[in-house]
């Protein structure tokens, strides 16, 4: 799910194309509310207009920037985004539009990178809980080699034969294995 966090004091072209390119869109005045909003959930986009209520809105973007599945938007004064392009990471700096073909194209570039980035984050997640099993059946395999003296050979396979004896899954079989054997310990 898209989401999206506009931070400032934002109008209502802005709010209206942000709602045509986001699932949902919260909307938040104060630096200080960024914050503890961003430390309860994550969002796919924060944008910053700035100033604030309560600063300028550089160290907010840096703080948002931080998630690196998050991608951060800092509105400022046409004078100023050279400048704070140069000095600011992983934030995209720019002007604040007024052209609408500017606002389309660029909606849609940051909701394209969303999807990429939830991609990526789904894939992580993927990869983690794969080697969160491995690490679970090499633990089974440990314990068989200390327990029963197998050999490593010897403990995979009955961890493979078991997964498939009984129609579980390698990682349902090392979970009984190490029930069982830490159970008798």
């Amino acid at each position: 799910m898209k989401n999206c966090l506009l931070a400032g004091t934002i109008s209502s072209p802005l709010l209206a194309r942000c709602q045509m390119y986001y699932d949902t869109v919260d909307i938040l005045t104060s630096g200080a509310e960024v914050r503890q909003r961003l430390n309860i959930q994550s969002y796919s986009c924060v944008m910053i207009q700035t100033p604030l209520i309560d600063e300028f809105g550089d160290m907010l973007a840096r703080y948002a920037a931080s998630d690196p599945y998050c991608l951060v938007v800092l509105w400022v004064k046409k004078e100023m985004v050279e400048e704070l392009a140069q000095t600011m990471e992983n934030v995209y700096v720019c002007n604040i539009l007024y052209d609408m073909d500017e606002w389309e194209s660029l909606m849609h570039f940051l909701s394209v990178t969303c999807q990429k980035l939830d991609i990526i984050r789904a894939q992580k997640e993927n990869l983690m809980k794969k080697i969160d099993e491995i690490r679970l059946v090499d633990r089974a395999k440990c314990l068989l080699i200390e327990k029963f003296h197998y050999s490593e050979e010897k403990a995979h396979y009955t961890i493979e034969k078991k997964a498939m004896d009984n129609r579980l899954s390698r990682l349902q079989v090392a979970q009984i294995i190490i029930r069982h054997i830490e159970k008798e310990e």
